[in-house]
């Protein structure tokens, strides 16, 4: 005879999932002792649906899931309950670029707008050593990739984006540039004859 009542419950409320993988677990009110049994359905995306706890690889922004837990050999005394998981729809970081850019082009200013995609503004642009920066300066002749990454607050979910910046050097027939009114000397590019 039991002397409790199995009551499950999910632990940890409904979770928002930022890469769509997770965990979620479900429990008994008050932890009785002896073995339960835990069966979640539906079982999409679940590496252990027998499980109290188990990963969850969501294949769809939002899902639901209803464990059923009851005392071993006793599933006429089964408890329920419920979880939603989602994706965090909020963020856009856009999609991976890549840009050449004259190395006498001037100071750049990064910006979301030499994404791909649609990036959400307000992200924050760090090169490869993790550093923040918000301009480029091509005369400097280096190749760069620089991460563009949006966070949602709430959640702390992030997405990232990577900008590739290729500089063409002195001497590219692309980047030079002469006044045709009022040069009378030969078109020159940096000191190299045309």
């Amino acid at each position: 005879v039991l002397d409790y009542l199995v009551q499950a419950e999910v632990v940890g409320g409904n979770p928002v999932f930022c890469d769509g993988t997770g965990t979620i677990s479900a429990s008994i009110i008050g932890n009785p002792p002896g073995l339960f049994v835990y069966l979640w359905t539906p079982d999409l995306g679940l590496s252990n649906p027998g499980q109290a706890t188990t990963a969850v690889n969501l294949f769809q922004d939002t899902l639901t899931y209803t464990v059923t837990a009851y005392p071993l050999g006793m599933p006429g005394c089964a408890s329920t309950a419920e979880v939603t998981v989602m994706l965090d729809p909020s963020i856009d970081a856009g999609q991976d670029a890549q840009m050449d850019i004259c190395w006498n082009a001037g100071m750049l200013t990064l910006s979301e707008a030499y994404l791909n995609g649609t990036p959400d503004a307000g992200g924050v642009w760090t090169d490869i050593g993790g550093n923040v920066v918000t301009e480029f300066d091509p005369s400097l002749e280096v190749n760069q990739v620089f991460l563009y990454t949006v966070t949602n607050p709430a959640t702390g979910c992030f997405k990232t984006a990577e900008l590739s910046i290729e500089v063409l050097p002195i001497g590219t027939a692309t980047c030079c540039s002469f006044d045709l009114y009022h040069d009378t000397l030969s078109a020159s590019c940096a000191g190299y004859p045309d």
